[in-house]
């Protein structure tokens, strides 16, 4: 299930984080604390954003905005472990730019929560609960049933040829996931 707004939010992502992990690389070692708190910065920029966009641009909801702080707290402290690593390297890393260029993809899960109005979903695309990692494809399709609180969502696997195994079992297991008066019922 394509989105291209979310798409749009993360080829900018992505462009953004490229630029300064390039320009970290012109000048390594010397810049890596500011190249950390540009990708930092960024992150949580992007995170709002992409909620924003997945709960159809109103208002954050207080339980979405926290639930965004805590996606961005976990890039966050991945961001602290890698940029550990990049200080403490003797020299540059070929495959830095693509692992930098990862954390973009990490937006779809502060999107998904929108998305779904925070749902009580097993999961979240990308939210390195799978082999995928941040790479995930897939999407929920939630169905309103009648009665408050009531939905069906189905696991859907995403536009690629190779799906990982964790998700394909997510696409057999979760079709659907039931929730009933607000609860997810497994």
């Amino acid at each position: 299930m394509p989105n291209e707004a979310l798409d749009r939010l993360t080829a900018r992502l992505t462009r953004l984080i490229g630029t300064a992990t390039d320009a970290l690389e012109s000048v390594y070692p010397d810049g890596a604390d500011a190249w950390q708190s540009e990708l930092a910065a960024q992150l949580a920029r992007y995170h709002t954003a992409a909620a924003l966009v997945g709960s159809g641009g109103n208002e954050i909801t207080p339980a979405l905005r926290t639930a965004v702080k805590s996606d961005l707290a976990s890039q966050l402290a991945f961001l602290d472990r890698f940029a550990v690593e990049v200080k403490d390297a003797s020299e540059w890393q070929a495959g830095w730019n693509a692992r930098a260029a990862m954390y973009a993809d990490a937006i779809q899960v502060p999107y998904w929560r929108g998305k779904t109005q925070m749902l009580p979903l097993p999961a979240m695309p990308g939210d390195g609960g799978s082999e995928c990692l941040t790479r995930c494809r897939c999407s929920w399709d939630v169905q309103p049933l009648d009665g408050d609180g009531n939905y069906d969502a189905y696991w859907q696997l995403g536009a690629a040829e190779d799906h990982c195994q964790q998700c394909q079992q997510r696409a057999a297991d979760w079709s659907p996931v039931r929730i009933r008066d607000g609860v997810l019922e497994l």
